[in-house]
């Protein structure tokens, strides 16, 4: 037979195509639409199925403090590796999703702030268009998953970090939903008393710059009252902002505050501060946390999965257990599943909800205060995208 024709045969059959189609990665799944009509259908289909949140970390070790104030912005070859390692990474792989909104987790002990960042052009070469970039940088730390999964907390004094979560394009259907806010929303859409049971609200994350926090969250604060059942957590960190971008112009926005709402029928999520003082206690805690869940946080597929925000106290690991990277590794330990990511703060922000504990629940409204000092705060968000 015919070698043309047997290729022919094979490249036509929807059932190899499928299998071929789904080892690629999206810069490559694009390119194939583009061959013929059927392509383009199955092309589509499989980049409907990926809705799973893509993370990617970054660390480099022997990191030192380089200057930002030369009019050329050198910086040490250290650095310049990690930003090379970035660019690597995302020219040889890209993303496997079509990411809507994408959060940067980026810690650094010297004040780069965001549009510093951006002329390195690290991210936006490869990030598409229409994805929403939120930046959120601290002078502490940045807690991050590496490949396997296991989280790492990374303290600026020592590495520089950067840490990536994506979430898809197509996870935008009012019973699953993710919306980004800042401090001049005043989060009208998720009163309780308004919106519909597809626009509950489920989660909120935030992050806000520590000099204004107080003002920066008052719509926030006002929100959680208003709520019985809410996963609430956060921090002060350095800067926090967003990236706009209208053709070849970069349009950076510094905000006081950040935030993200998990909303919908199919998302579920809890939160923990843990205040505990020993490595035992601590894992006794998160037990039963993980035993108060209405979710199970051990399901990971494409269409179900947990993802996790921790915000730790920059001071917590040395003046608690004398040690670093404890809360995070319990963390792994107790929930093997779910990938982490977050930072070390100033100050941290949450309240602890235990969906099936109902004394737990009823604390919500009684705190005057969801700020703390030595803390670790978990939320975690549990995804239904089917």
């Amino acid at each position: 037979m015919d070698l043309c024709i047997v290729f022919e045969n094979v490249f036509s059959n929807e059932l190899i195509l499928k299998q071929i189609l789904s080892k690629l990665h999206l810069k490559e799944l694009t390119l194939c639409r583009h061959v013929c009509r059927q392509w383009y259908r199955l092309a589509v289909s499989e980049e409907r199925k990926r809705l799973k949140i893509e993370n990617w970390f970054f660390a480099f070790t022997r990191f030192k403090s380089y200057d930002w104030s030369s009019s050329n912005r050198k910086v040490c070859n250290n650095f310049a590796e990690l930003l090379k390692a970035i660019r690597l990474y995302m020219s040889d792989f890209g993303f496997w999703i079509r990411p809507r909104y994408g959060f940067v987790f980026y810690g650094t002990d010297e004040a780069i702030w965001i549009h510093q960042l951006c002329d390195y052009n690290v991210f936006l070469k490869y990030v598409p268009q229409d994805c929403q970039l939120v930046f959120i940088h601290t002078p502490r730390g940045v807690v991050g998953s590496d490949s396997l999964g296991i989280p790492q907390e990374v303290e600026t004094n020592k590495r520089a970090a950067i840490s990536y979560m994506f979430t898809p394009k197509f996870m935008n259907d009012d019973k699953c939903g993710l919306t980004v806010f800042d401090e001049k929303d005043n989060l009208s859409q998720f009163d309780p008393k308004q919106s519909s049971d597809n626009r509950k609200l489920k989660a909120l994350i935030v992050f806000t710059t520590s000099g204004v926090k107080k003002e920066a969250c008052k719509n926030v604060e006002n929100l959680v009252l208003k709520y019985s059942q809410l996963a609430v957590g956060g921090g002060a960190v350095g800067d926090v902002g967003l990236v706009n971008r209208q053709n070849s112009n970069i349009l950076v926005n510094r905000k006081k505050l950040i935030g993200m709402a998990f909303y919908g029928e199919k998302v579920e999520a809890a939160s923990i501060v843990l205040t505990t003082e020993t490595e035992e206690s601590t894992k006794d805690r998160l037990q039963q946390f993980k035993s108060n869940l209405n979710f199970d946080p051990d399901i990971s597929n494409s269409l179900v999965e947990t993802i996790g925000f921790i915000i730790i106290s920059s001071f917590r690991s040395v003046k608690v257990y004398g040690k670093e990277n404890v809360d995070s590794q319990l963390f792994h330990y107790i929930f093997p599943n779910v990938k982490l990511n977050g930072v070390l703060a100033v100050e941290e922000f949450g309240i602890n909800y235990f969906p099936k504990t109902v004394i737990e629940r009823e604390l919500i409204k009684s705190r005057n205060n969801r700020w703390h000092a030595y803390s670790t705060v978990i939320v975690l968000v549990h995804l239904n995208k089917s």
